[in-house]
């Protein structure tokens, strides 16, 4: 316990603030950011941001590619959009429901360093937004049970119209069991961090057909 004491009050801050400043970002809250009001689903969590010392080893193990477009969702100010965002990808996407937070995410976005990929930053709502190009989707508990069926609802319709293999990176799993309830998501695996936190990954599972006469059925979702 005193261990953990040590880390949140002294070595997270400063290695968050190394951080930051390496990457000439702003992520560290100034004031208390409850949650948002307006959701649709009324269960948005209060803002927070991934921890540094396990935001690396979780771009590392998403298996990044030059063809990947990565959503944050619920990027608040912004952190692991601009992590992803010095990985060599097609694009990134942060989306962030309360506008000073997407403003802040925005504008780290436009001056952070060692950026390899373009960035957008939307003020919208995860469970209503098009998230029909994504394929790694990023979460740090943004929100409860309701929004997160949703936001799933809504990467499975986009997976009707353009099938593709997605990942889904969650930090803080709370509502892990409505990602094991799709049907089409697996995990494929998960760590956890120094003190309990754990980041579990899922994935759905995709094969080709040999129905060479209708392009559109040449992936098929299994489950």
């Amino acid at each position: 316990m005193a261990l953990k004491v040590i880390y949140e009050r002294c070595l997270k801050p400063a290695w968050s603030a190394l951080n930051d400043r390496l990457l000439n970002i702003q992520t560290i809250p100034r004031t208390r950011w409850d949650a948002p009001e307006k959701s649709v689903c009324s269960d948005a969590r209060g803002y927070g941001s991934c921890d540094y010392f396990y935001t690396y080893k979780l771009m590392r193990d998403c298996g990044l590619q030059p063809q990947d477009v990565v959503y944050d969702l619920g990027c608040g100010m912004g952190r692991l959009l601009c992590v992803s965002a010095t990985r060599r990808v097609l694009r990134c996407v942060g989306v962030e429901l309360v506008p000073e937070l997407s403003e802040i995410a925005r504008q780290n976005a436009k001056r952070m360093r060692f950026r390899k990929a373009q960035i957008e930053v939307r003020c919208d709502d995860c469970a209503t937004t098009d998230l029909g190009d994504g394929t790694v989707y990023l979460l740090f508990n943004p929100f409860g049970p309701r929004t997160l069926r949703a936001v799933l609802n809504n990467i499975a319709l986009s997976l009707e119209k353009n099938m593709r293999p997605v990942r889904i990176a969650y930090s803080r799993p709370l509502e892990e069991a409505e990602l094991a309830a799709t049907g089409w998501l697996s995990k494929a695996t998960e760590f956890s961090t120094f003190f309990g936190n754990r980041v579990s990954f899922w994935s759905n599972q995709v094969q080709r057909t040999t129905d060479e006469s209708n392009p559109l059925s040449k992936v098929t979702r299994l489950g």
